[in-house]
């Protein structure tokens, strides 16, 4: 997908099934508004002329700061396949790293237990509604931020709610509620996959290791991983 600092384009492979779960998205947006799916901004087909149609969405960019991130993470909680190439390692600050590469860095998303607790209950949630929809094949993305050592601690999310989704990002913190150096921006992508029979035979020959499984399979795996990398 192509990204401007704002919104990111994605292909939209099925016309007829993005207007279906744009419609259902947005009611969930409108209603949940601490959502971690994305917001659609708008749903365009174009012809270059002698060219194919095009179909793609609009929506916004999970990674839309001035903050540097120096970690990004593309996880699904899988484990086949689900390791970063030498090449794109190699893209530095920029690479897209996955579930086995989080692994192998021991790396956890440090929030305490209660704003982890927030934060599961909406991506709980919003797996529901995915998997109503026969939604699966998501992913996670996090960006992290690392502050300099002598930069002062941004404010926190706001007390009421602080597992909700914000541009901002999450700061980080321990169980005690004081800031570390880390800020998270974090986000569901990839969600306008469904469970399709090419979907269903990937299943069938990978087993359940592999990405493609059952939406309440799916679902179920994804908010299991997610738990248990937050502290």
């Amino acid at each position: 997908a192509a990204s401007s600092l704002s919104f990111c384009v994605c292909a939209a492979s099925s016309l007829s099934f993005c207007v279906c779960a744009a419609s259902s998205l947005s009611f969930w947006v409108c209603g949940a508004q601490g959502t971690y799916l994305p917001r659609f901004l708008g749903l365009h087909r174009w012809r270059p002329d002698g060219g194919s149609s095009v179909r793609f969405v609009v929506m916004n960019n999970v990674f839309a700061t001035s903050m540097p991130l120096h970690v990004r993470f593309d996880l699904k909680g899988s484990r086949l396949g689900r390791e970063a190439s030498a090449e794109e390692r190699a893209k530095g600050p920029r690479a897209i790293l996955k579930d086995l590469d989080l692994e192998a860095r021991g790396a956890r998303l440090r929030l305490g237990s209660r704003r982890k607790a927030a934060l599961m209950r909406q991506v709980r949630a919003d797996c529901h509604l995915l998997r109503s929809l026969s939604i699966m094949d998501y992913s996670l993305l996090v960006g992290v931020h690392l502050a300099a050592p002598d930069a002062p601690p941004p404010p926190p999310n706001a007390p009421d709610n602080p597992g909700c989704y914000s541009e901002g990002g999450i700061q980080a913190m321990d169980e005690e509620g004081r800031p570390l150096g880390e800020r998270y921006f974090v986000g569901v992508i990839d969600m306008l996959m469904v469970y399709a029979p090419r979907k269903r035979l990937e299943t069938l020959v990978r087993g359940e290791e592999a990405s493609s499984q059952p939406p309440r399979k799916y679902a179920a795996r994804f908010c299991g991983f997610l738990d248990s990398i937050i502290d």
